[in-house]
């Protein structure tokens, strides 16, 4: 356990096994909320509207579990900054580009089924967005918080 005995958690959700690992070092667990950024006026991300404490509500009552720490809304011009350090960064390009192409459950946390398979519900399908994004050229290809805009 640390001095302080907190851990801030940087997603609104884990499994279940590394919340018991983060509980048996931590005495509190903090949870920040889904993220939903609005990368331009008329584009953004969304996650699931979930958080910790609707699973394990007696760890949120017993205060083991802190949440609502909201990371919503538009991008800040600090955050651009290190999201296009980060995109330039080779090594952490590289690290990113091996988990979508050999995680499998890296994979379904950014995309639904039809993303990873092809296959929609109505029976259709098509080439999915995998096979275009572990194309290798991606690893390398620039992007910016502007180009993506």
């Amino acid at each position: 356990m640390t001095r302080s005995g907190v851990l801030f958690y940087p997603f609104h959700l884990c499994h279940e096994r590394t919340l018991q690992w983060l509980l048996e070092r931590y005495q509190h667990v903090h949870f920040r909320d889904y993220m939903a950024l609005q990368v331009s006026p008329f584009c953004g991300t969304t996650a699931f509207p979930e958080r910790m404490g609707d699973t394990f509500p007696e760890l949120l009552a017993s205060k083991r579990l802190v949440q609502g720490y909201n990371v919503s809304g538009p991008l800040t011009p600090d955050t651009c900054i290190a999201v296009d350090r980060d995109l330039t960064d080779s090594t952490w390009r590289g690290l990113f580009h091996r988990a979508l192409v050999e995680n499998r459950r890296f994979q379904r946390g950014l995309f639904d089924g039809t993303d990873i398979t092809g296959r929609h519900k109505d029976g259709h399908a098509e080439q999915p967005l995998m096979v275009r994004l572990k194309d290798v050229s991606f690893e390398t290809t620039p992007f910016t918080v502007a180009g993506i805009r």
